[in-house]
């Protein structure tokens, strides 16, 4: 079975989500950090669009986390289960 994209960009979304509650941002604080509007970085939590390398990296340096604590939602088990590694 493979993962489903959007799958994926939608556990990335509820992590940013999530790390950015706890850090008391706005999303208006995360799209300026990754140089985007912020309907786009929205878009992002929800799963609807897929943030590029540099605006993910940039998004992780304004939570100050590293991109395994944003990436940390796709740990073996879920990778074992969808994308048939």
């Amino acid at each position: 079975m493979r993962a489903n994209t959007s799958s994926v960009d939608t556990l990335i979304g509820n992590r940013l989500r999530t790390l950015r509650a706890a850090s008391g941002l706005s999303t208006k604080d995360m799209a300026e950090a990754a140089k985007i509007p912020v309907e786009e970085y929205s878009l992002s939590e929800r799963g609807e669009r897929r943030l590029r390398a540099h605006e993910l990296f940039r998004v992780a340096a304004k939570l100050n986390v590293g991109m395994s604590d944003v990436l940390s939602v796709l740990q073996r088990p879920f990778v074992d289960k969808c994308s048939g590694f």
